[in-house]
Order: C-alpha cells, then sequence, then structure tokens
C-alpha cells in the first residue's frame, strides 16, 4: 500500500504561479500608491493596533490620530484620513490588523492590499460556489478577473477597507454551513463579527436558522469565538467597551450619518422622503422577516436561496452603504446568472456573459474620465438600482430556484 503520492509537475507549476502573483501584487500596489492619491482606511486601525501592541496606548485615545498624521507625512504614498478619523469599531474588530501592525507602515500597506486582492478572489470564487453556477475553467477564471476588476472590489483594495476580509468570512461561513461543519462556520462568523454593520443581518439569519435545525454547533462556535474575542481584549484592556462607546456615539450622532441604499433612493422625491423612508424599509423588513418565518426547520435550495437574497437586503439595509459592500450581493448575481443559463441555454448564457461585462465595464465610464478614489461620488445606477435589479431577479427565480431544478448541494 502506498503511504504517499508524488507531487505532480503541474502542482509546483500551480504553487509557483501563485507565489508570482502574490509578490506581482505586493510591488504593483506600493507604485500605485505611489503615485495615486486614496482615501485610507487601513492606516487607523493599523496605527491603533500598533501603538496599543508596542507603546500600550489605548486604541481609543487621541493620540492615535497624532501618530497617524506623522506616519502620512512621512510615507511616500498618497492615502488621505477618512473624513472621520475617529476609531468607532469595536476592538475585536482589530483583530485581522493586529498582525500587520507589527511591520513598519509602507510593508504592511502593500501586504494588506495583497490580502485585499486575495479576499475578492476568494469571495468571487465562494459566490460561484453559493449559487452552484457551472462554468469551464476557463469561464471561472474570466469571471473571477471581472468581479476583481469590478469598481468596488478594486475601490475597497485601493482604500484598505476591512469588508473583503469580513465578507469573505460570510461566503466561506455559509458554504461550511451547507457541507456541513458547523464548527468552523460558527468560527468564521465570529471573526466577522467586528463589522456588524455588514455582517449582522446574515449573522442573525444563521443563528436562527441553527437553532430551528438544532445545530448547536455552529451557534455553540460562535458565541464561543465572540466570548473569547471580547473576554480577551477586556482583560488585555478593560476601559474599551465605554471607550469605544464614546466614540461611537461621537460618530452617530445624528440621523444625518445614515445612508442606506434605500434612504438614497426616497431622497429623490424630497416632498415625501420620510414617509417613503419609513414604507422602503418596513417593506423590505417584513418580506425579510417573512423569507426566515418560512426558512425555519427547512434546509437545503431554500436556505441558500434565502441566505442570497438576504445578502441583498444587508446591503439594501446598511446604514452607511457605499461601494465598499456592493460585493455582498455578487452571490445572489451569480445566481441570476445560473439560472437564466438553465432556463434558456444558449441565449441565457449569451445574456449572463453581456450583463456581467456591462457590470464590470459600466462603473468604470460612468465615472471616466474623472476617477477619484479620495472623493468618488456615489453613483445611484451602481449603489440604489443594481442591488434593486438583482433582488428582484431573486424574486423573480424564487419557483424555479425551489421546485425545479436539484440543487448543487442537495443530496441526491
Amino acid at each position: 500500500m502506498k503511504r504517499y503520492q508524488r507531487t505532480g509537475i503541474s502542482q509546483y507549476i500551480f504553487v509557483g504561479i501563485a507565489l508570482i502573483l502574490v509578490i506581482g501584487i505586493t510591488f504593483l500596489s506600493m507604485f500605485i500608491m505611489e503615485r495615486l492619491d486614496y482615501e485610507d482606511h487601513f492606516i487607523y486601525p493599523w496605527a491603533a493596533g500598533r501603538m496599543w501592541l508596542l507603546e500600550g496606548m489605548n486604541p481609543y485615545d487621541a493620540g492615535v490620530l497624532d501618530y497617524v498624521e506623522e506616519t502620512l507625512a512621512e510615507s511616500n504614498y498618497l492615502g488621505r484620513l477618512p473624513d472621520s478619523a475617529v476609531f468607532h469599531m469595536p476592538i475585536v474588530s482589530l483583530v485581522p490588523y493586529l498582525p500587520f501592525s507589527l511591520i513598519p507602515f509602507d510593508y504592511s500597506r502593500a501586504l494588506w492590499v495583497t490580502a485585499l486582492a486575495l479576499c475578492i478572489i476568494g469571495l468571487g470564487y465562494f459566490s460561484l460556489l453559493l449559487s452552484g453556477w457551472k462554468l469551464t475553467k476557463i469561464e471561472t477564471v474570466i469571471v473571477l478577473a471581472l468581479i476583481f476588476l469590478w469598481l468596488p472590489s478594486l475601490l475597497s483594495i485601493v482604500q484598505g477597507h476591512i469588508s473583503p476580509v469580513t465578507i469573505l468570512f460570510v461566503f466561506g461561513s455559509i458554504y461550511l454551513v451547507l457541507k456541513g461543519q458547523d464548527t468552523a462556520a460558527g468560527l468564521l462568523l465570529a471573526l466577522s463579527f467586528g463589522d456588524f454593520f455588514t455582517t449582522g443581518i446574515i449573522i442573525i439569519l444563521v443563528l436562527l436558522w441553527s437553532l430551528s435545525r438544532r445545530r448547536w454547533s455552529i451557534i455553540g462556535a460562535f458565541f464561543a469565538g465572540v466570548a473569547f474575542l471580547i473576554s480577551i481584549s477586556v482583560i488585555l484592556l478593560p476601559s474599551w467597551p465605554l471607550d469605544w462607546l464614546r466614540n461611537f456615539v461621537q460618530t452617530f450622532n445624528s440621523l444625518d450619518v445614515l445612508r442606506t441604499p434605500l434612504l438614497l433612493l426616497a431622497n429623490r422625491l424630497p416632498g415625501i422622503s420620510q414617509y417613503l423612508t419609513i414604507v422602503l424599509h418596513g417593506l423590505l423588513s417584513i418580506y425579510l422577516l417573512t423569507n426566515w418565518i418560512t426558512l425555519w426547520g427547512k434546509e437545503g435550495r431554500i436556505f441558500i436561496w434565502i441566505a442570497l437574497i438576504s445578502l441583498v437586503a444587508a446591503y439594501l439595509l446598511h446604514v452607511q452603504a457605499s461601494y465598499i459592500q456592493l460585493t455582498l450581493i455578487v452571490p445572489a448575481i451569480f445566481m441570476v446568472f445560473r439560472f437564466w443559463t438553465d432556463r434558456w441555454r444558449l441565449i441565457g448564457k449569451i445574456l449572463s456573459w453581456l450583463f456581467i461585462t456591462l457590470i464590470t465595464i459600466g462603473p468604470w465610464l460612468l465615472i471616466y474620465p474623472n476617477i477619484n478614489f479620495v472623493r468618488m461620488e456615489p453613483l445611484p445606477v451602481l449603489i440604489v438600482v443594481l442591488p434593486l435589479l438583482v433582488f428582484t431577479g431573486m424574486i423573480w427565480n424564487r419557483w424555479w430556484a425551489l421546485k425545479i431544478p436539484k440543487f448543487i448541494f442537495e443530496d441526491k
């Protein structure tokens, strides 16, 4: 009996290509950041973690801002601070940044960009798995490349936002739930807890569904992971909950900071915007809760369909939605394309490729030549119209998705 298998040459080639790609992205990111003005969402949490680990300074202390400004002045990069340069996230959200905080800024910033680029590719891959859209290897590579070049994806990479990491955790968690790896799924959800504005709706959905299915391992792993992160952080910095609450209230001190896509839609009719805002948010919330009640005790195709439409709803209800969080809707986009292809064959496939190409290229054409990574004006067609179209497409495909085809994760 053979105890091992010889590693094929193709595997060495794959590893070599992957290393070259990672190194290339790292150096390319350094080259771009030295020549392109951009809004930097990485430097403040990096500095907060660094001052905490190396200097013992409270991450919520105002002195962190002084260190941030000094670092930006000394750096070769052209990053600028966001309008709200206050650390208002729970300290557990610093966990992904802490390894990078031990590295000098210029190098850590380039490595962070590389990590985000890999996360974008990863969440694109998991989106294909969750949607069940079957593609050839070449088509898969092309789709992943298009998602990587999508404006929201590149913007999140350049600006160094944490969302691609937490969204990847969420997609990975849903996939692990479908594969029956409950403990790992719960732990990934726990790691996404720090970005609750983005991941909160899907966390609640998975926990409620786990309760209905008695999947106690998911619930236990999630709460154990969150409890561990909070307990360790409180032991290391007992004052952080009050410090965080102070900064949070300082940042969200009025309703003016809220900018959900539905709010932007309601503002198109200023005369009735207040009433329309309440109606739109109320109707979507009721629809979401109705789907969750329908899901109670069920699994398989109904779970994945409701999970993906809930991701679209999570974006539409995000209190500070921007281009960055649009990657939440990618699995639902792919599911719509998947059923177009299943129902209309060649015509559906052609339409799918036309639309994904249009979705990728269209936003760049709309902002060209005024491409600005510092203060990019929101495009209603991208922030409001696209998620609403995807939401409508998911509803349109509901019966087809739940009743007719066998789903990729369904037991045969």
